[in-house]
């Protein structure tokens, strides 16, 4: 299970790293905590970030595709693969799990 005070940082780097530079992603990831979210959210063939085609048919580029990728993450957080959920599903998820991580982050 991917620790509480690591996921939000993490979700929102490889938001902001993906959408600003596809390269940096497109390659191999590195480390356990990476591979394990991104293994349950559906976005690695083969240890590499699904090609550039295939983020576009899950509808995460144009309108409205950074909430949905976002919501996923968020709902790949939890220790079940998501990826043939529902779009409505995965917010429900993404809504629950990144409250239960901020309510951690604000325990001292």
């Amino acid at each position: 299970m991917i620790s509480t005070r690591s996921a939000g940082l993490l979700i929102d780097t490889v938001v902001c790293l993906t959408l600003a530079k596809w390269e940096t992603v497109s390659g191999r990831f590195g480390g356990y905590l990476i591979s394990q979210l991104m293994t349950r959210a559906g976005l690695l063939k083969n240890e590499k970030f699904i090609a550039k085609g295939e983020f576009k048919q899950k509808g995460f580029l144009g309108s409205g595709g950074i909430g949905r990728f976002r919501d996923t993450l968020w709902a790949a957080v939890g220790p079940k693969k998501i990826a043939r959920l529902s779009p409505q599903k995965r917010a429900e998820l993404a809504n629950d799990r990144r409250s239960k991580i901020h309510s951690e982050l604000a325990k001292p």
